[in-house]
């Protein structure tokens, strides 16, 4: 019994917290790329109701550190969008609004993909901790007993026995 909360215990360490972890980079990285895609679709937007001049645009640039240079810039179309996997293609800006449009898209729906596995993996990690510390009460025996008649009072008996069946289930697919 001893062993199986250890193996427990190890499996939602080792495997299920960095799995969440990296899971939940992903996310990130994809919520990155989606904020980046609407800032240029905000400042194409914005460019079309000011009326930009289409040439000799003097800007700041910004070098880092907010450390700002003038810049001119000669054109502004066409412009190159990033279309995935490092690729750029030169358009127009309504072209552009257009691919900024379907990429969001798509990266909206692997963001969606990334954030339905982190909630898998809480669940899954939830769920162990629950038969883990279900474990221990077996361990500790007649208190335990005591605990539990108390804690189920309130639960159905036909959700209990649900509950005991995929308990039982749980257990034996542990290593």
């Amino acid at each position: 019994m001893d062993q199986k909360i250890l193996k427990i215990e190890e499996h939602v360490n080792e495997t299920l917290r960095k799995d969440l972890k990296e899971t939940l980079d992903a996310g990130d990285l994809i919520y990155g790329q989606i904020s980046e895609y609407l800032e240029l679709k905000n400042l194409l937007e914005k460019m079309k109701d000011i009326d930009v001049p289409k040439s000799n645009l003097k800007t700041k640039v910004n070098v880092g550190s907010n450390i700002y240079v003038n810049g001119l810039i000669y054109s502004i179309e066409p412009i190159s969008v990033d279309i995935g996997l490092g690729f750029y293609l030169e358009c127009s800006h309504t072209e552009a609004l257009d691919i900024i449009n379907s990429r969001i898209s798509i990266l909206t729906e692997r963001a969606d993909m990334y954030k339905k596995r982190a909630n898998s993996i809480k669940a899954r990690i939830k769920l162990l901790l629950e038969i883990r510390f279900l474990f221990l009460f077996i361990l500790l025996r007649k208190p335990a007993l005591e605990l539990l008649r108390q804690f189920f009072v309130l639960i159905p008996l036909s959700i209990l026995k649900s509950m005991c069946y995929r308990f039982l289930n749980l257990i034996s697919k542990i290593p």
